[in-house]
């Protein structure tokens, strides 16, 4: 596939403007802006709707985790043993840091219906994020004690995943859009280029170290072919005055940050909760599997974990809606909660069908999915399928009230829920397991992901109260003046 960049400007004649409309905004952002950044840019070019933003993301994560899984398949079959296990020690060192230095600034940005905090403040803040993150990938090495092989490789691995995280922040811009098809064709262009380079690297050369510079080579290069000039047009769309550009439509604008301390660190205190359940909702899905590692063994937790992934199938579909309803999610919260109550119905229902139609294909189907996807031994196992299916069930419910938890910008509550959860989690694994081997960590699965439900459910309601509320208060504050 060739790398195809849209180097057409969204407002090729833009009507020229007053220059007291787009006055520069030094003071507040440390650096040459135009107030018409915080806005929409693609006010001309309104969002896709939200089928085609699902089937768009729900492609963008086919292609994603396929290619993922490809890579370590490539391992498996030309490199040895030792390899796969140097690339995953890699992998299980790098990427858990790489994911906290993302403390979701993204979804802050989706969520922010009122311009609060302007998009080069967050790069900003992504960069400062990067930087720690490899030097927390370097400290963890050195503590570790790995060879300066090892050491390099697995900062590759953490600067691929880096890269990823700096793309994030334009698929928040392009996100907040309802322009799923963006953040979709550079997903797939990233995933087939790195499995692309990391092959070619392989066959070539057959040394990780090149391959997962590859790797890194690849998203390196979608990040500054595709997500960086695509989203340099958004702040450049409407920077006309009299005639004359204010701000140029420069390449490297698109990587120039702003910075505002007071703010940045504001933003830092309202992410930083959801930055903690994110690393919560992690330790808690893995759970059942160190409980069944310390108390069965290795076996058991190859067969779970293998097992997990046919439910795990359905996310790729729930997470696709999710990612595709969000922003309009936010901003019907903010504006008009009936709306609000009606889509997150709908995303229920939604969520609900795909978790019944997966347990009545186990109950139908699930020896003969076991047989064909792994081998007849995994077959022996159809319960725990089907236990898992129900698991996948709740929490396709469960997803779709954490979507509107956080479309609420419901974030501190969030800390205490999945405190409680990842705890019941860890106690139910610990009673279930050692009576009821792999029957016994579906069970505890299914007890934490009930009571997420349970709770998640309840906060929601309690968000739009709230909520409605305030609109009743802010209306009578508007009519006052005319009584």
């Amino acid at each position: 596939m060739s790398l195809a960049v849209n180097t057409e400007s969204p407002n090729p004649e833009p009507t020229p403007v007053t220059l007291d409309k787009f006055r520069l905004r030094a003071e507040e952002c440390g650096a040459i802006t135009c107030t018409q950044e915080a806005e929409s840019p693609t006010a001309s070019q309104p969002g896709l709707s939200l089928t085609r933003n699902f089937i768009w993301t729900l492609g963008g994560n086919v292609v994603y985790a396929g290619c993922q899984w490809a890579i370590v398949v490539l391992l498996a079959k030309v490199a040895s043993v030792e390899i796969v296990g140097e690339y995953a020690l890699a992998v299980a060192v790098a990427v858990p840091i790489a994911f906290l230095g993302d403390f979701k600034l993204r979804v802050l940005f989706v969520t922010d219906v009122d311009n609060k905090y302007p998009f080069r403040e967050m790069l900003g803040l992504r960069f400062i994020f990067s930087c720690l993150s490899l030097l927390m990938i370097l400290a963890t090495c050195g503590i570790l004690g790995y060879t300066r092989l090892t050491t390099l490789i697995t900062l590759l691995v953490g600067t691929a995943y880096i890269v990823d995280s700096i793309s994030d922040t334009y698929y928040g811009r392009f996100q907040r859009d309802e322009r799923m098809d963006r953040i979709t064709t550079s997903m797939i262009l990233r995933t087939i280029l790195s499995l692309t380079a990391f092959t070619l690297a392989v066959y070539v050369t057959h040394n990780l170290l090149w391959a997962v510079c590859g790797l890194a080579v690849a998203r390196g290069s979608v990040l500054l072919l595709y997500d960086a000039r695509i989203g340099a047009q958004v702040w450049d769309a409407a920077a006309y005055a009299n005639g004359s550009f204010l701000l140029r439509n420069r390449y490297l604008d698109a990587f120039r940050p702003s910075w505002n301390f007071r703010r940045q660190l504001r933003m830092i205190w309202i992410v930083f909760p959801l930055a903690v359940v994110a690393l919560l909702v992690s330790v808690n899905g893995y759970v059942p599997r160190y409980l069944l590692e310390s108390f069965r063994g290795r076996r058991e937790v190859g067969l779970y974990s293998a097992i997990n992934y046919i439910p795990a199938a359905c996310f790729l579909a729930v997470n696709a809606l999710g990612y595709a309803v969000f922003p309009r999610l936010s901003k019907l919260f903010a504006k008009d909660l009936a709306g609000f109550k009606v889509l997150l119905g709908k995303i229920a229902a939604v969520y609900a069908s795909i978790g019944v139609g997966g347990v009545l294909l186990s109950v139908v189907a699930g020896r003969q999915a076991l047989t064909l996807v792994y081998r007849p031994e995994y077959a022996q196992h159809l319960n725990l399928l089907r236990w898992l299916m129900i698991v996948g069930a709740v929490n396709c419910l469960t997803t779709a009230m954490q979507c509107g938890l956080t479309a609420a910008s419901a974030f501190r509550v969030q800390v205490p829920l999945f405190v409680a959860v990842t705890g019941i989690s860890l106690l139910g694994s610990a009673i279930l397991i050692p009576r009821m081997g792999l029957i016994g960590a579906a069970m505890a699965a299914l007890i934490s992901s009930t009571v997420q439900l349970c709770v998640s459910t309840a906060l929601v309601f309690r968000a739009m109260g709230k909520r409605s509320r305030d609109l009743k208060t802010l209306k009578s504050n508007q009519l006052e003046p005319g009584l």
